[in-house]
This record gives structure tokens, C-alpha cells and sequence, in this order.
């Protein structure tokens, strides 16, 4: 049960829920009058239920996010404005309640308004980028990294970006209740936070500066940077995408060429290779300076973008998963599977079988042709499903596999050995109807489904994104 009030705030209603607690909005009355508003993180509405250890975790998870909030002073890091230890009746019983309580913003996170609204224009992703670099360069200034920057924990109210949930925050080189939570997320971790050999005691100022990019280019583009196709689980999303990280090249589409230059820096495989971020703004005050001079401004230094007016909406699916349903190419498809069953028989018994003694080399190239395209099709298309099938590991997709591999090769012998066989011989016959039947599939089945898959089911994603829990420990 939620309490309707926290020490001296009232409790509205609820803005959230995790699996350590709840998020709720408390408004309380100030002295001219007006209702300040705040958002407040207690733990599980029960601590009894926890054990000893249970209730020292939470209690110091929760100090610990107050000392790190407390020393942070930026327009651009949510500020903490209140906590407490409420006690709490349950029942017979009254339990102590911690809480903690930082400003209450009003406005989406970067995420859901990417989501909803498409990628910033270059306008708005520089000032995007200028605050979240200024909001990082105040938690670095108090010895602490936020180890978990990512679109969700990036609020976009109407005059700044600012970073929250500094839970998993930690002090660099001091063990403290960061290094234990060890919070990231796959998408958006540096390549330290994932090859399993760096102990979380041991990171540095730089693995925020991966995480500003991996964040930036989503902002730009709306895809996760190194996106991994497929995984069964956290450990292998994290190898795929670190082997991903340490190759480098990632999908540039969308971006101009400054955003590359300033992302591309910011996620250098090296922490010691990347751009800083005194270096991040210095570059971005060139975008900011020509964004001013197209607009006839006159000011200087950054100045807060209203959101742009129109961008293209991206629905609940990732961009990636959009580009895989390639309809026109799988109607190629179809046709092109339609074409070599038809065309080769037709030229099987009406040229090769003629009544002359020789064949026209005509007649024996266009032969060749046809052997030619029944040979690459089915090999192309054997090739393609067994690629999806390592993707997916679907039923349907190997059932596919195995129907295009039978039928293609049927396709192919049965032009190749018929041409020698005698007309009324029975395994001219048998290859006729193989044939026969190989067609039909092809046409009523093979195709059919092939362009429904192809169509109809994207390509799984990572299983691991931001969507899921943050947090991860070396136990997963």
C-alpha cells in the first residue's frame, strides 16, 4: 500500500514502478502560497518483508543516490529537494519508509519523444547534446560518473535537457554502492562495462563519454548504435555487441557529417581515444553558431531549441525493423521463383526434344540460361533462409529451408537428367513428376510463405534494450 503522505508532502499519485520500488508525485505548500511539486523514490512498499541485508541495500542505495545529488549543482542533473525516513503503519505494525525526493520534471523522456516524433533535427540535437555534455561535465566535477546515461534517463523539458537516476551512479576509485548496483544498459554501455575483465571499481570518467554518443546517435537517427540482430540472453547480447564495438563501422544514414565526427569520437573503442567533453562543446558551438546565423540571430553561445515543429513519427518498432520489411524485394522474389520452374520445362521438351539430330546452339544457350538461373535461385534462396534460420532458429523458417532446397535441386536434376533419358523410360517419368510437383510447391507453398515471412515478421532484436531493466550485475 502506497502512503498519502511522505513526510511533508502529500502524495498525488504514482509516476512509476521498478522492481527495487515506486516513483510517486508529492505536492506540498510553501509560504507565498503556491504548491511546489516533487518526485519521490521510496523502496518496496514493505521493507519488513526484506531481510537485514535487504533493507541495509535499500537504505543505502538510497543515501547514496542523496550524497551523490546533493554535491551536484547543474540547471542540467535533477536536483534533490527533500528526504526522510517516513514510519508507516501496517497493520499492527509500523515499518520505517525511506525515501528520497528531486524536482519534479515536466516533460517526456528522450526515448518516448523519439518514439513518438522521430529523430531531433541537427538544431535540436546540438542543444540536446550541449546539455547533456554540461550536465556530465557537473557530475565529473564532483569525482562521480552516472555509468547508466541513456534516452530514458534523459527528461526533455521545454528549455533543457536533464539527466536523472543517478541511483547506479559511482564515486571513481571508491568502492561505494555503484560499483555493487553495477548499472548499465547493453545498448548504450561502453565496451568496458561489457568484456567481463574491468572491475566496476576500476571505471573511469570516459565510459560516460560512450554512452553520451550511443545516446546522441539515437537522438539523431532513432536506431541503437551496434545494434545486435539477435540474442538469447544478456550474456550474449553483451558479447555480439562488444565484438560489434571493437569493429567499429556503424550505420551512418541520417547523419550529418558533423554528427558524425562528434559521435564517432565520443565511441572510440579506447577510453583514452575519446573526444572530451570541453572538446564535445567546443565542437558543438560551430553547430549552434550556424544553426543562430540561419535563424538571424544575434546571441551567443547555446540557447535552448524549441522541439521542431514537424518530424516523421517512428512507431513502437525500431527503425532497423522497419528496413527489414522489404516488400518490393520479396515481390522480385516471388517472381522470380515463378519464372525458372516454367520456363525451364518449356524449353526441356520443346527445344531439347525436338526431332532434329543436332540442337540449335540457340536452343542450347538459352538451355544454359535456364540451368543457369535454377542453379543460382535455388542456391541464392537456400543461402537466404539458412541465414534466417541461424537468425531465429524458427520451425517455419527450417521447414522452408529444407521444401527450397528439395525443390530447387528437383528442379535442377530433372532438367540436367532428363535431357538424356529416353521419353518412356521410368525414370524419365519419375523425374517428370518430381518436377511436376517440385512446380506446384514452389508456386502454391514456397512463394507464398517466403513473402509472408519476409513481409510479415521482422527480424528479432535485441532482447536487451532500454525498455528492459537497466541494471545488470556479473550474476546475470
Amino acid at each position: 500500500m502506497i502512503p498519502s503522505k511522505i513526510g511533508s508532502w502529500t502524495v498525488v499519485d504514482q509516476l512509476g514502478e521498478g522492481g527495487q520500488g515506486y516513483v510517486l508525485r508529492g505536492k506540498k505548500r510553501q509560504l507565498d502560497g503556491s504548491q511546489l511539486e516533487a518526485a519521490i523514490k521510496v523502496p518496496i512498499s514493505d521493507p519488513s518483508k526484506l531481510s537485514d541485508a535487504g533493507k541495509t541495500a535499500v537504505l543505502s542505495g538510497l543515501i547514496h543516490e542523496f550524497e551523490m545529488l546533493k554535491l551536484i549543482s547543474s540547471q542540467n542533473v535533477c536536483k534533490v529537494v527533500d528526504s526522510g525516513i517516513e514510519p508507516v503503519k501496517r497493520g499492527q505494525k509500523t515499518i520505517e519508509l525511506p525515501w528520497l525526493a528531486t524536482e519534479l520534471i515536466k516533460g517526456e523522456d528522450l526515448q518516448t519523444e523519439v518514439r513518438n516524433n522521430g529523430p531531433l533535427d541537427e538544431a535540436s540535437w546540438a542543444q540536446l547534446s550541449w546539455d547533456l555534455a554540461t550536465g556530465l561535465q557537473a557530475i565529473h566535477a564532483v569525482g562521480a560518473t552516472h555509468l547508466d546515461l541513456k534516452p530514458q534517463n534523459v527528461v526533455r523539458h521545454s528549455r533543457r535537457s536533464i539527466i536523472i537516476d543517478l541511483g547506479g551512479a559511482s564515486f571513481v576509485g571508491k568502492f561505494d554502492m555503484g560499483d555493487v548496483i553495477q548499472a548499465h544498459t547493453i545498448s548504450f554501455a561502453a565496451p568496458e562495462q561489457l568484456d567481463q575483465k574491468h572491475d566496476p571499481e576500476d571505471y573511469e570518467y570516459p565510459v560516460d563519454l560512450y554512452s553520451l554518443g550511443a545516446t546522441l546517435y539515437f537522438a539523431a537517427t532513432g536506431r541503437y548504435l551496434f545494434e545486435v540482430d539477435y540474442a538469447k540472453d544478456k550474456k550474449e547480447a553483451a558479447t555480439k555487441r562488444f565484438a560489434l564495438m571493437r569493429k567499429g563501422d556503424f550505420d551512418t544514414s541520417g547523419l550529418s557529417m558533423s554528427q558524425i565526427d562528434i559521435i564517432t569520437k565520443l565511441c572510440k573503442f579506447q577510453p583514452s581515444e575519446r573526444l572530451s567533453l570541453e572538446q564535445t562543446k567546443e565542437n558543438l558551438l560551430e553547430i549552434l553558431a550556424e544553426n543562430d546565423s540561419r535563424r538571424g540571430s544575434s546571441s551567443s553561445g547555446p540557447v535552448n531549441s524549441k522541439p521542431p515543429q514537424e518530424r516523421v513519427p517512428i512507431p513502437a518498432e525500431t527503425a532497423s525493423e522497419k528496413r527489414d520489411l522489404d516488400i518490393g524485394g520479396w515481390i522480385g522474389t516471388i517472381l522470380l521463383s515463378f519464372i525458372p520452374p516454367l520456363v525451364g520445362p518449356f524449353i526441356r521438351y520443346f527445344q531439347l526434344r525436338n526431332a532434329s539430330p543436332k540442337t540449335s546452339q540457340m536452343a542450347q544457350l538459352r538451355t544454359l540460361l535456364v540451368l543457369g538461373s535454377l542453379l543460382s535461385f535455388g542456391l541464392l534462396g537456400s543461402l537466404a533462409f539458412f541465414h534466417k534460420y541461424q537468425k531465429d532458429k524458427s520451425k517455419i523458417t527450417g521447414s522452408l529451408l529444407v521444401l527450397f532446397s528439395a525443390t530447387s535441386i528437383s528442379f535442377f536434376l530433372s532438367t540436367v537428367i532428363g535431357t538424356s533419358l529416353e521419353q518412356g523410360s521410368a525414370l524419365y517419368s519419375f523425374l517428370q513428376g518430381v518436377a511436376g510437383v517440385g512446380i506446384g510447391a514452389n508456386i502454391l507453398i514456397i512463394s507464398p510463405l517466403s513473402a509472408a515471412i519476409g513481409v510479415f515478421v521482422p527480424k528479432p532484436t535485441e532482447p536487451v534494450t532500454e525498455e528492459d531493466s537497466s541494471t545488470e550485475t556479473n550474476s546475470d
